[in-house]
């Protein structure tokens, strides 16, 4: 889809009876309602009434978060925040299939986290392909959740505690590149009897012919995605990580 100039589409295959490698089988038909704003805690009630030939209607209520995500904007990052389905509610409704069936339903998009803060209905033709019917879909606010709260505090304690670990070990993992960075500036410095000018000195000669590498098999990228910063002096050198903020300073540089 994004070639300027893309190949004509394949003809499409001949599909003789109804078989599940169909529209029916593979995607069903959805139609969906507009975002719905939630309340913190709510139980709702859906409620609708459903007709069938034979199959089993569908009708989901997704929940959604909004979450930071990166993109490239003309090859620089940059993060926008969208639309994430995290929560679900998909119960098969019993359908009627001459008369009229009303079904209601409890659910609380908010039962383990606070950040879903919309919702859509969809209603789903799915298998086996035939009509189905839909009317009367409602939902209505029950009451709220008492037990909500706790449940949001203990997830959340679970996540930060996770991201303290996954911190650890990203400094970790930082202090380990940094390392074999610093063996392999020790060994260019023994065999040149001087620090190189930049990392990438290790991996290519600067045009010396005591050069004996590359003393690296690759620089890579600190556990956040960046490169690791060098810089010469007289008779020394640094090497750090800048952390997860990508900055120098901040008190979060990895050395």
């Amino acid at each position: 889809m994004k070639l300027d100039n893309p190949p004509p589409p394949k003809k499409p295959r001949e599909i003789k009876g109804i078989g599940y490698d169909t529209v029916g089988g593979n995607d069903g038909v959805s139609y969906y309602s507009d975002f719905i704003d939630i309340k913190p805690g709510m139980i709702y009630t859906l409620s609708a009434d459903v007709r069938s030939e034979g199959g089993t209607p569908k009708i989901f209520v997704k929940g959604y978060t909004e979450m930071p995500q990166e993109i490239d904007d003309n090859g620089k990052a940059k993060k926008i925040m969208l639309k994430r389905n995290t929560y679900k509610f998909s119960p098969d409704f019993e359908a009627g299939t001459k008369a009229w069936k009303t079904t209601s339903l409890k659910f609380c998009p908010t039962h383990d986290r606070d950040d879903v803060k919309q919702m859509r209905v969809m209603i789903y033709a799915y298998w086996p392909p035939q009509n189905y019917y839909f009317d009367n879909l409602k939902i209505v606010e029950s009451g709220l959740d008492a037990d909500a709260p706790k449940r949001w505090a203990v997830r959340k304690a679970s996540a930060q505690a996770n991201a303290s670990r996954e911190g650890e070990l990203k400094i970790k993992e930082a202090k380990a590149g940094l390392k074999y960075l610093r063996s392999a500036i020790d060994r260019y410095k023994a065999d040149l009897n001087e620090f190189p000018d930049s990392l990438q000195a290790l991996l290519k000669s600067p045009g010396k012919d005591a050069w004996a590498g590359p003393y690296v098999m690759d620089l890579g990228e600190d556990p956040w995605g960046n490169a690791y910063k060098y810089a010469k002096k007289a008779d020394s050198y640094t090497v750090k990580s800048f952390g997860p903020d990508g900055a120098e300073g901040g008190g979060d540089d990895v050395e």
